[in-house]
């Protein structure tokens, strides 16, 4: 149904990001149109980047270029390293499933909040003392912003007004220098609560990035792991239509996650075999 992906990640590969904001309007958001945002991204040092687009309406046919340039330039984000465990999760778009998004899970780094995440893929906490079963498998992607993000984990509610972590309501979370880049999965920051204080308080909520914006998006929340394999999923969910509402985005059709859990080390993505010179 969807293609593999995978994408090497070297020395010599750099994003290339191009961005114009347009502001939403209360109408629903197709598949064409969210806002003016392209992430060009080109996979060696010598190659041509696509053309990235000044208007909305120039938008498909970079995106088509990108889709082209895909399939003759395969990619795959290999682990940082072996040690961290390896989590996954089967989304579902209108019922129908839409692919395997699996995570490197930043144990090395943040190992508090990365733990919460980590179990919560795997359910085995079971539930909290308030009733709320700790896992994010049958829970709803409650946002999305084409070429932007996708938001979950709201365990509560499923709208993304809530949730609660295996250590309580909610924990203050490490500060690591791990940046919120293309594919990097962060628990949401509590920033309504306190915009200082509440950069690092998380609970279930999480955020994975599909653009480049490292320095926008630094203490928005704490960074928990890196998109490994099948980003194409989460472009997928981003093309379903979402609806402004207020100042929330609700989504027109229902994308949830299915199933999830831990890799065993047999499955788990392994990063390539250096062989040494003799």
């Amino acid at each position: 149904m969807f293609r593999s992906v995978s994408r090497v990640v070297s020395s010599n590969v750099r994003p290339v990001l191009s961005l114009n904001y347009n502001m939403l309007s209360s109408t629903t958001v197709s598949t064409t149109a969210v806002l003016n945002v392209t992430c060009v991204r080109t996979f060696a040092a010598d190659a041509k980047p696509a053309t990235a687009p000044e208007t909305i309406v120039d938008l498909k046919s970079a995106e088509k270029e990108l889709r082209e340039r895909r399939m003759k330039e395969k990619f795959i984000m290999y682990p940082s390293s072996a040690k961290n465990p390896q989590v996954y999760l089967d989304l579902e778009v209108a019922g129908k499933p839409a692919g395997r998004v699996v995570i490197e899970v930043r144990s090395d780094a943040a190992p508090k909040a990365a733990d919460n995440f980590r179990a919560l893929c795997t359910g085995e906490k079971g539930k909290s003392g308030s009733g709320v079963a700790l896992s994010y498998k049958g829970t709803k992607i409650f946002s999305w912003l084409r070429g932007y993000y996708i938001n979950g984990g709201d365990i509560v509610s499923n709208n993304g007004t809530s949730g609660e972590s295996i250590y309580g309501s909610s924990f203050k979370g490490e500060i690591s220098d791990l940046s919120m880049g293309l594919g990097s999965v962060h628990l949401m920051a509590n920033l309504a609560e306190n915009p200082v204080t509440g950069r690092n308080v998380v609970n279930s909520r999480f955020s994975i990035m599909t653009v480049d914006l490292p320095s926008v998006m630094t203490g928005m929340g704490v960074v928990v792991g890196q998109v490994l394999s099948c980003m194409e999923v989460l472009e997928e969910v981003q093309s379903q239509s979402i609806k402004r509402d207020g100042k929330s985005l609700v989504p027109q059709v229902e994308v949830k996650i299915a199933n999830c859990g831990q890799l065993s080390e047999t499955d788990a993505i392994k990063a390539p075999v250096t062989k040494k010179a003799h």
